[in-house]
C-alpha cells in the first residue's frame, strides 16, 4: 500500500486521464502505421501505404473503447472520489482544529486565568515575604503557560480569521512569529473586489501559513516575501525566500530533506480548490511557492 501510494505521488499532476487517452491513441496509431508501412520493405508485395494506413486506424478504433472504458474511467472515477474525500478530510480536520482551540480556550485557559487572579490575591495579601515571592514565582510562570495556550489557540484556529477576516489574520500570523532581528517578513495583501467564501479563505490561510513556516524553519533565509493579490476571478498567493535553495522536483519526490509532506499538502489544498500550485528552487537561489486559485464567492 505504501509502495502504490508514493507511486502515485510521483506521477506529474500535468498528466490528465483524457490528455493520457489521447497521447496512447496516437502513439498506438503512429507504432502500428510505421511497422505496417515499413513492412512491404522489407517484404514486397505485401502492404501499401494506403492499406498500412486503414490497419493501423481499424486497430486504434478497436483499442480506443477498451482502453478508455477499461482504464480511463475507473481512473477518472478514482480521482473523482479520491479528491472528494481529500476535501471531506480538510474540512473535518478545520472543524476538529476550531473543537480543541474552543476546549483549550474555555477550560484550560479559564482556569489559567482564575489561577492567575489566586495567585496575585495572594501575592497582594500575604504577610509573608517568602510566600509572596513564590506566589510571584508561579504567577510568572503561569502567564508563561497562558501565552503558549493563547498561541496554540491562535495556530489551531485563529478567531480573527472569523473577526476581522483573512488580512488581519495573515498581519497577525507574520507578527506572533518571533523573528529573528536579522529576518525580515514582507506581507502584501490585496483582497481584490470579491467577497471570499470563509472555506476559501480558511484555506489561502493555511496554504501561506504552511509555506511561510517552511521558509523561516528550514530555508535560512533573511527575508521572506508573502504576496496575496486577487483579481475578479483568481487570487495569485507567493511566499519567496533568498534562502539556501534546494532541487525542488527531489524535493516533491521525498528524496531530500525531512520529507515531502508539507509541499504535497500545499499542493493538494490547491488542486482541491480548483488551483495551480507551482514550486521553483534551486541551490543558492532561494524558493518561490506559487499558487493561482479561482475565486469562491461569499453564498
Amino acid at each position: 500500500m505504501d509502495s502504490a501510494r508514493k507511486f502515485l505521488q510521483k506521477i506529474p499532476k500535468v498528466i490528465r486521464p483524457v490528455r493520457l487517452f489521447v497521447v496512447f491513441l496516437i502513439a498506438t496509431f503512429s507504432v502500428e502505421y510505421g511497422l505496417m508501412f515499413l513492412l512491404p520493405t522489407m517484404m514486397p508485395n505485401r502492404e501499401s501505404g494506403v492499406v498500412a494506413f486503414l490497419d493501423a486506424s481499424v486497430l486504434t478504433l478497436v483499442l480506443a473503447p477498451l482502453v478508455w472504458f477499461g482504464f480511463l474511467v475507473p481512473l477518472i472515477q478514482h480521482g473523482r472520489i479520491r479528491s472528494r474525500l481529500l476535501g471531506l478530510i480538510l474540512v473535518a480536520q478545520e472543524g476538529e482544529r476550531g473543537r480543541i482551540a474552543r476546549d483549550l480556550h474555555d477550560g484550560v485557559g479559564q482556569s489559567l486565568t482564575s489561577l492567575l487572579i489566586g495567585l496575585k490575591w495572594i501575592e497582594e495579601t500575604t504577610q509573608s515575604e517568602v510566600i509572596r515571592d513564590r506566589a510571584k514565582n508561579l504567577r510568572g510562570q503561569a502567564s508563561q503557560t497562558l501565552d503558549g495556550v493563547r498561541r496554540l489557540v491562535r495556530g489551531l484556529r485563529p478567531s480573527v480569521l472569523d473577526d476581522i477576516g483573512l488580512e488581519a489574520a495573515l498581519q497577525k500570523l507574520v507578527r506572533d512569529q518571533n523573528l529573528p532581528p536579522d529576518v525580515e517578513v514582507d506581507l502584501v495583501v490585496d483582497m481584490g473586489p470579491v467577497d471570499w467564501s470563509g472555506d476559501m479563505e480558511t484555506g489561502v490561510y493555511r496554504l501561506i501559513q504552511e509555506a511561510l513556516t517552511n521558509a523561516l524553519k528550514h530555508s535560512g533565509a533573511n527575508r521572506v516575501e508573502v504576496c496575496l493579490k486577487a483579481g475578479d476571478e483568481c487570487a495569485i498567493v507567493e511566499v519567496r525566500d533568498n534562502g539556501l535553495g534546494f532541487d525542488a522536483k527531489k524535493a516533491l519526490r521525498g528524496e531530500i530533506g525531512e520529507g515531502p509532506f508539507g509541499l504535497w499538502s500545499m499542493r493538494e489544498r490547491v488542486e482541491l480548490m480548483g488551483g495551480e500550485f507551482r514550486l521553483e528552487s534551486s541551490r543558492g537561489q532561494g524558493c518561490l511557492i506559487q499558487a493561482r486559485v479561482p475565486i469562491e464567492k461569499k453564498s
